[in-house]
């Protein structure tokens, strides 16, 4: 009996000890994340885009990862919801996911008033392969025609632990 209550006084410490490791990472700086216009200073809106596979493989989902070098917090998840632009050109990296994949691409839209684009990507290849790219681009929501040129992904592959070997993720820092 007290054999087993030294193992379990040992693991419970053990455990206790580990706590004060994991901890939350900081919130974004407000000034690095996309707000959006007030609606009624909207020109256009924009969209990801998903592509349902198999039932043993994740969605390929194209998303907003930044506007004007400022972080889109939705992410991934948000992919569905239109966020609204200001009239003019932007800045956008768009990114595309499927499981620990991610790839990214900066591109430039001009967004005219009271249209809606949409992210699209090429049908990327098996993420098996040792050099997985997709191409993206935007189009426009009505007409599903492109209104940007395609540009190739830059590659992130990321492992079980969240840590990435290829191309970095884009970080935003704050302007002094």
């Amino acid at each position: 009996m007290s054999l087993k209550f030294a193992l379990h006084a040992l693991v419970i410490g053990y455990a206790l000890s580990l706590m004060g490791c994991a901890s939350t990472p900081a919130p974004l700086p407000p000034e690095l994340q996309y707000r959006e216009p007030a609606p009624e200073a909207q020109a256009g809106t924009i969209i990801g885009f998903q592509v349902e596979t198999t039932w043993w493989k994740d969605n390929k989902t194209a998303f907003l990862f930044a506007i004007d070098d400022k972080r889109v917090l939705a992410g991934r998840d948000g992919w569905s919801r239109p966020l609204r632009l200001g009239a003019g050109n932007h800045r956008i990296t768009a990114a595309i996911q499927q499981g620990l994949w991610f790839g990214y691409a900066d591109m430039n839209l001009d967004v005219a008033q009271g249209r809606a684009y949409r992210v699209r990507f090429f049908p990327c290849g098996d993420s098996s392969h040792e050099k997985y790219y997709c191409d993206l681009w935007f189009e426009d929501l009505s007409t599903s025609k492109p209104v940007t040129d395609q540009v190739v992904t830059a590659e992130v592959v990321l492992n079980a632990d969240g840590m990435n070997f290829g191309r970095p993720v884009p970080i935003f820092l704050p302007k002094k």
